[in-house]
């Protein structure tokens, strides 16, 4: 949990996790791309480009359910939007 470490600390963890992150997504290959906390996707879109992968077909950000039932619902609902928008355009075929 972050809540209440200072914001400087919580910068410094995030961009000390793109390497290892990029290095994940190198084993990984994944055709898709999914953040949970629309906060991180500067991160992430790092570490996919890092990686150097042409996998990655498809890139969504959407909110993390934390905190109350709206921000889970939104979650929820972000995530089928996702699904529902990969499955039309067939990326696991």
């Amino acid at each position: 949990m972050i809540n209440g470490l200072a914001i400087e600390f919580i910068k410094q963890v995030r961009a000390d996790s793109i390497r290892p992150l990029s290095e994940r997504l190198v084993s990984l290959q994944p055709k898709v791309v999914i953040t949970v906390m629309k906060v991180l996707e500067k991160e992430v879109l790092e570490a996919v480009r890092l990686s150097g992968i042409g996998s990655v077909a498809y890139t969504k950000a959407i909110a993390f359910p934390a905190h109350s039932k709206t921000n889970a619902d939104k979650c929820v609902n972000e995530l089928v939007a996702v699904l529902e928008e990969l499955l039309e355009a067939g990326v696991w075929e």
